[in-house]
């Protein structure tokens, strides 16, 4: 079994991956890791009284190791409800002005839960936003009053005197920025944040997971009672009906995402070799066939979330005026990302 828990970086409200891997016999249970493991600790500490008091047979190990698996995952939710508490007030009052705006709108699609056929539906969803007509509705509304230039691949930043130098892949200078700021995934900071190797190192010490994303427009629509689902025990995810959002065309289109644990173990997939597998993963979730598939979509989203988070905010060099912001530094939320950025943005308005 490959198990995955969580817990606290020491001096920050961080939250780091435990990895392990357990092979299972008659009379034990090997385990491979990387130092310390919180939920493995409390197994040494709580299985020997615990077995004496309650096991009925030595199926009781797995029983104990799920519990104390999944208390380590409450813990983790705490951690993460407290950190968007925080952050909370000031995006609602963005949300809020975006709904009075007609830039985003609630999703009221019915959510599930689907596993091998099975359904079961959220009983108490929160309220969910999207953009309107599309998420890219948001990143325009940010950038309206910005100029800008897209399509430019920075290759480079480099320091002369108390400016910044940008080079692009074309070789092309463009000279005279008194600041850098990064809005890019860790990875891909690394290299841009060389001049300060305090924040190129804490870029370096993220590592984010990648994701499949698959549109898929059929001849005729999924026959589910439902708009969206989380899928288990299977290369997918999630799946969401797009005409069930807001501002978009009533067409039977369904957007697929991958599980991370997938992506990364098929990262150079071609496009219709990633079709196939998540079309056949979907047809199983569902336990159904599925109509012709007219038309398909893949993106492989190498960067699409972190394993950890740092809440040692802002990614900020006051003397070098150079910084990052992303949701990396947060957490794996769009408030994640929306919270970095207020905290550059405050940190520069002082500096």
């Amino acid at each position: 079994l490959a198990l995955v828990g969580c817990r606290p970086s020491e001096g920050s409200e961080a939250l780091k991956m435990e990895r392990v891997c357990s092979i299972f016999q008659k009379n034990c249970m090997i385990t491979f890791h990387f130092g310390p493991v919180l939920f493995l600790d409390a197994i040494l500490a709580e299985y020997s009284p615990d077995f004496v008091r309650f096991a009925r047979g030595p199926g009781f190990l797995v029983y104990e190791l799920w519990d104390l698996l999944a208390e380590n995952l409450r813990q983790a939710r705490s951690a993460l409800e407290n950190s968007v508490e925080r952050i909370h007030p000031q995006f609602v009052d963005q949300v809020d002005d975006w709904c009075r705006r007609g830039i985003v709108e609630e999703w009221k699609g019915t959510i599930a839960s689907l596993q091998n056929g099975v359904v079961s539906t959220e009983k108490a969803p929160p309220v969910r936003y999207v953009g309107v007509p599309r998420m890219s509705a948001i990143a325009r509304d940010l950038a309206a009053d910005i100029p800008a230039e897209f399509s430019v691949r920075v290759e480079s930043v480099r320091r002369e005197g108390a400016l910044w130098t940008l080079v692009t892949d074309g070789g092309v200078d463009h000279r005279g920025f008194d600041a850098v700021f990064l809005a890019v995934p860790a990875p891909q900071a690394v290299p841009l944040l060389a001049a300060s190797p305090s924040l190129a190192r804490r870029a370096s010490e993220v590592r984010m997971l990648s994701c499949h994303a698959l549109m898929l427009r059929f001849e005729s629509d999924l026959d589910v009672e439902f708009d969206a689902a989380f899928v288990r025990s299977s290369p997918l995810a999630w799946i969401a009906r797009n005409g069930s959002k807001p501002g978009r065309e009533d067409e039977p289109t369904w957007v697929l995402h991958s599980t991370a644990a997938w992506s990364e173990s098929h990262l150079n997939l071609g496009p219709e070799e990633v079709r196939d597998v998540l079309l056949a993963g979907l047809g199983a979730a569902l336990g159904k066939s599925l109509s012709a598939v007219r038309f398909f979509a893949v993106h492989r989203w190498l960067y699409a979330r972190p394993t950890e988070f740092f809440a040692e905010t802002p990614v900020w060099d006051r003397e070098l005026r150079l910084g990052a912001c992303g949701d990396w530094t947060h957490g794996d939320r769009v408030e994640d990302a929306y919270a970095s950025a207020e905290a550059l943005a405050d940190a520069i308005g002082v500096s």
